[in-house]
């Protein structure tokens, strides 16, 4: 799965010349949460899923909203595998046993971020780069009550 047509099927040929056998390829956006429940579809027609791995991440030095007007990071780092993990979670256990590997990286570590970040429709900018303490907290269960008053 990619997001560039190009580089995913040139991904898949490296892999099949490698002695990896048949290799299925899929095109999404995962910032996109239309273009994900379309991909979780596409995934669904496979005879049988044995792994899930949500490898897709970035980071952004400034704000940026996805087309469904959520703040891109937390689209893509966090939305995109929750949604895609709970579209095919139920084919995952039927065909079981599966897996679900979800990685990450410590990007987390270099900024701070309250759910006031998040909210696409309020003009909040993005803290720099930072080791700030707020970042091990960021929308921790802890915090949620203050954060969600301030949406309000």
């Amino acid at each position: 799965m990619g997001r560039d047509p190009k580089r995913t099927e040139e991904t898949a040929r490296a892999i099949r010349l490698a002695g990896g056998g048949k290799v299925d390829t899929f095109v999404a956006d995962l910032s996109s949460q239309a273009q994900v429940r379309r991909l979780a579809d596409e995934l669904l027609t496979l005879p049988r899923i044995d792994a899930l791995i949500n490898n897709a991440g970035g980071y952004w030095n400034t704000r940026h909203t996805t087309a469904d007007g959520i703040e891109h990071t937390f689209a893509l780092n966090h939305l995109a595998p929750f949604l895609l993990t709970n579209l095919l979670l139920e084919r995952l256990q039927l065909d079981g046993p599966a897996r679900v590997i979800t990685v990450s990286s410590n990007a987390q570590a270099r900024g701070a971020s309250t759910l006031r970040t998040f909210r696409a429709s309020a003009p909040i900018p993005v803290p720099r780069p930072t080791t700030s303490p707020n970042s091990r907290t960021c929308c921790s269960p802890t915090n949620w009550p203050e954060d969600w008053k301030a949406l309000q």
